[in-house]
């Protein structure tokens, strides 16, 4: 069919066990899923994987987010999907300070296995538990831009930002992919493009205290931050 997407991006969720990754994907292939507070997934036995169809830039493309188990016996399985992957959305729970502390492992299995170039995003998960927070916002924040990549808290339970951060992963994949495929010229403008969004999210942030911005690598911006950077080359090549 002729509607039918030509790429697909393989993203791969990983953290602790019982952060609510399966949960996440659960809300984000059904926003419209029913949750309760009394609801208790069950750990995810290997992997599990959810498809969706999106529209990005103008382009469907198919997204299959694969949910792994956060248990240590099930890291010898897992580890095989690291290489298969082109994005990462690192999950901990907001209201478990381990979980937060070992993000730092799950950065060195991505190392290990997958690579650098993989795209990344760190997800603070159970956002709407308040009064059960441990690891505050700026905590994410920092430590995300450590390892420079973006950060977002998420609720699968009240559905907050959870679009938002899968399609900001994928949205970054197919910036990536599509600058491999424009060769130097296409890795140049890429990098211009998370240059321009990150100084952007960030000036937002300070100035306005808006979250973190959940487009950050949306590409109908890129108009506007190409211009604004040749009209500050021009300038300075001017005073020569």
């Amino acid at each position: 069919m002729a509607d039918e997407p030509t790429e697909m991006y393989k993203l791969m969720s990983i953290g602790d066990s019982g952060v609510g990754k399966s949960w996440l994907l659960i809300r984000w292939k059904d926003p419209k899923v029913k949750f309760s507070k009394s609801n208790q997934a069950m750990p995810t036995i290997g992997v599990d994987f959810k498809i969706r169809h999106l529209d990005i830039d103008g382009r469907k493309v198919k997204v299959q987010v694969w949910d792994t188990a956060g248990q240590e016996r099930y890291k010898t399985i897992t580890a095989s999907y690291y290489r298969q992957c082109q994005g990462v959305l690192l999950v901990y729970d907001v209201t478990n300070r381990e979980s937060f502390d070992n993000i730092r492992n799950w950065m060195t299995q991505i190392s290990l296995h997958a690579g650098n170039d993989v795209n990344k995003i760190l997800i603070g998960n159970k956002c709407d538990l308040t009064q059960e927070r441990v690891v505050s916002y700026e905590e994410g924040e920092y430590l995300a831009r450590e390892y420079k990549i973006p950060f977002i808290e998420t609720s699968a339970l009240s559905n907050i930002n959870v679009e938002e951060a899968i399609f900001q992963l994928a949205s970054a994949v197919k910036a990536r992919m599509d600058a491999k495929k424009g060769g130097v010229q296409g890795e140049f403008v890429y990098e211009l493009i998370i240059c321009c969004c990150c100084c952007f999210c960030c000036g937002v942030r300070q100035y306005f205290e808006f979250v973190y911005c959940p487009y950050l690598v949306n590409l109908s911006y890129l108009s506007i931050y190409l211009s604004i950077y040749l009209s500050i080359s021009s300038r300075q090549f001017s005073f020569e």
